[in-house]
């Protein structure tokens, strides 16, 4: 059935694991796969996927829309910030500014004495930039090569590079990115007077799911109201950042 919105998913290069341990981490991920993977990467591959998407012949080009989830949030504002046809996008539960920015607000909240904390942080990220092209040391369950590049990208200022709508979408208890991060975002959005939905979720997790919610309930239905906002008409009917 004909639609508006571009269609293509993509795999990351060499995706695939070695074994089911230490889920969300690369640990157990393909040599090639760590080898290769990078934010330049990702976004590389993620713009043919798109490219190739709005080709079809059934695809109107006037609009497109990018959701990311988590590190797809930080690729989905890349993108839009390097694609200026991405109309609309979706962030869920994605970091506001820098990594960096959240590792430091998870510091304050779990540690009793914060600046040894923040002491090992700057420690380990110094050492990340001494090696950044490594595959083979890990810090936070990544490669030193994977966080070199993806602690450099600030997803606000991408987006207020773009001319995107912006849904943003979080659970205020995500135990993975810090909801303050998302806050960060939202604040420099709304003072560049860019267009923004915001939807904190109360007591959700890092995938929008409620306190004591074991099925995707939660997840689907705000899903649904991204997807709603898309179809809107205001959606489309004003350009959303300036190009800042």
């Amino acid at each position: 059935m004909p639609t508006s919105a571009a269609q293509r998913a993509g795999e990351k290069p060499y995706d695939g694991t070695v074994n089911g341990q230490d889920p969300g981490t690369a640990l157990p991920c393909r040599r090639e796969f760590n080898q290769n993977f990078s934010a330049q990467t990702w976004l590389s591959a993620l713009q043919t996927a798109l490219e190739a998407a709005r080709r079809l012949p059934w695809v109107d080009e006037s609009r497109t829309l990018v959701l990311g989830i988590s590190e797809g949030a930080t690729m989905a504002a890349l993108l839009a910030a390097r694609n200026q046809y991405v109309t609309n996008v979706v962030m869920v539960g994605g970091s506001g500014t820098t990594q960096l920015y959240d590792l430091v607000v998870s510091a304050y909240q779990r540690c009793a004495n914060v600046s040894p904390c923040l002491a090992r942080i700057y420690s380990q990220v110094h050492d990340i930039y001494t090696y950044p092209d490594s595959a083979t040391r890990f810090a936070w369950g990544h490669p030193y090569k994977r966080w070199a590049s993806f602690l450099r990208i600030d997803p606000s200022e991408e987006l207020l590079r773009s001319h995107a709508h912006v849904f943003w979408a979080f659970g205020t208890d995500d135990t993975s990115t810090p909801p303050l991060s998302a806050e960060v975002a939202i604040a420099r959005l709304q003072i560049a007077g860019c267009d923004l939905t915001v939807r904190r979720i109360p007591h959700a997790n890092h995938m929008l799911m409620s306190r004591g919610e074991y099925d995707f309930v939660s997840t689907d239905r705000e899903f649904r109201s991204a997807l709603r906002w898309f179809w809107s008409d205001h959606a489309g009917s004003t350009r959303g950042c300036a190009g800042h």
